[in-house]
């Protein structure tokens, strides 16, 4: 399978459906939802975090999506996955 990047904005992005791994490639934090359909942002998250878990895996086969942090946060920062 072939590996894929993406950079993400402040809201949900679908990466593809399950099987899936997911790595923070660049910026300080990444938030994942996996779910059979588009997220609110309120959802709770799975995050990865620059320095602890950077990367996540999906057996499933619900969707995957992943968005950067709160834009309020830092609208600047670049923040990329990539996924397989």
């Amino acid at each position: 399978m072939a590996t894929d990047s993406k950079e993400l904005s402040g809201a949900y992005q679908l990466l593809g459906a399950g099987p899936l791994t997911v790595t923070l490639e660049e910026g300080s934090l990444a938030m994942i939802h996996i779910a059979s359909s588009l997220p609110v942002a309120s959802a709770p998250p799975h995050r990865l975090r620059r320095g602890a878990e950077t990367a996540l895996r999906y057996t499933e086969t619900d969707n995957v999506y992943a968005r950067k942090t709160d834009q309020a946060v830092d609208i600047s920062e670049t923040v990329k996955v990539s996924y397989t």
